[in-house]
């Protein structure tokens, strides 16, 4: 096995979301630093690591269990992944998941290290596991290359109308949504020159449609031409419901992922935005009542809009580029190697017993796919 670390994701790989923030661009930080990695779904995957497991979002079942067993006995070290606070009742709560709290908690106590993208995260974490690191979300290579493309050769906008974009992660996000909508219609209204775009899986009022094509809305787009989205727009907002600890824990991603592109951010006082905006240089901060008048302020004037957005791209360039996220993946992994893998010790019965019950489950998993899509062939027919 030449896999040195594997990322070992509870869903598939998305072209988008979190996969990709926290498997995929990893997985890329570390091999530009030369270590060999994988990632993949853990229900789709055979462990082939010989270092490391990073179990990202994966909740206690027996599948995972037996997995999680496999890679103590073959010594190897297992750190847990999270960008998202699914490991308190509360938060399930507020954010419905298939899994309980405790069987992710549980998951994430078994492990040597856990990683979370916020400092909440790491707070929330540490009550009852003695190791917890952050390590931010960053951006693609690519990406920022499609970010400096734009920037090189500059797109014409065919109309004067300034667009202020909602680019939802999920229709989880509508209660976030809600905070914006009174002031967003307000804007529309008051000024006829602007345009307001929504992005994702987002039920928005029927009280836009009657502002006809000034108010757009767009599906999910895969990661690969998520940036094409940017070239349009002038201002972007990230409201968050700061009363609720799911949203508490959310990470800055749609202040990175706009500001590499030149475009200021609005968004909810959460510990993260407070973190990494700071008011009226690199961004604005927005509580409930005061998005309208934030919003008109990046609207009436252009100059601020632009100042706004050009510190916004500098501090993202500086601090989230991939180049600083391959020195902090990699310091952080070696560190980590280094602390927990000298005391590994391998019991090869168990790993091959424990690899059998991982390799029989993947099997009748291929077996049972390969049998749904006959059945569905058979029915096309």
């Amino acid at each position: 096995m030449n896999t040195e670390i594997q990322f070992l994701s509870k869903t598939r790989i998305l072209g988008y979301g979190t996969t990709q923030m926290r498997c995929v661009q990893p997985a890329h930080y570390l091999a530009q630093k030369g270590w060999r990695t994988e990632f993949g779904c853990i229900y789709r995957s055979l462990p082939k690591a010989r270092k490391a497991i990073v179990f990202h979002r994966a909740a206690l079942d027996s599948h995972t269990e037996q997995y999680l067993s496999y890679a103590k006995a073959r010594g190897l070290v297992t750190i847990y992944d999270t960008d998202d606070f699914l490991f308190d009742e509360e938060s399930i709560e507020q954010f419905p998941l298939p899994d309980s709290a405790k069987a992710y908690r549980t998951m994430m106590e078994k492990c040597d290290v856990i990683l979370v993208s916020t400092r909440y995260l790491q707070q929330r974490a540490e009550l009852f596991h003695p190791d917890v690191r952050v390590v931010k979300n960053g951006l693609s290579k690519e990406f920022v290359a499609k970010a400096e493309f734009v920037r090189r050769n500059g797109t014409q906008k065919q109309d004067n109308v300034i667009t202020v974009a909602y680019l939802s992660g999920s229709k989880h996000h509508e209660d976030d949504f809600q905070l914006v909508e009174r002031a967003l219609i307000k804007i529309l209204t008051d000024f006829t020159d602007t345009r307001l775009l929504v992005m994702g899986k987002l039920r928005c009022s029927d009280k836009f449609r009657c502002f006809g094509d000034r108010f757009q809305y767009k599906n999910f787009v895969p990661y690969r031409d998520f940036w094409r989205v940017f070239q349009d727009i002038d201002i972007n907002i990230a409201p968050l419901n700061v009363r609720k600890s799911f949203t508490q824990a959310r990470s800055e991603l749609k202040y990175i992922e706009a500001g590499i592109f030149g475009i200021p951010t609005i968004a909810s006082p959460t510990s993260t935005y407070r973190d990494a905006i700071f008011h009226g240089i690199n961004g604005l901060l927005a509580e409930d009542l005061d998005w309208y008048d934030a919003l008109k302020s990046l609207i009436t004037d252009g100059e601020k809009r632009i100042r706004l957005g050009e510190a916004a791209r500098k501090d993202v360039t500086e601090n989230y580029r991939p180049e600083k996220r391959s020195v902090q993946w990699n310091e952080l992994v070696s560190d980590i190697l280094e602390k927990y893998g000298e005391n590994k010790h391998s019991d090869d019965l168990k790993a091959r017993v424990n690899y059998i019950k991982v390799l029989c489950f993947w099997l009748w998993r291929k077996l049972k796919i390969s049998k749904r899509k006959l059945i569905s062939k058979e029915k096309e027919q």
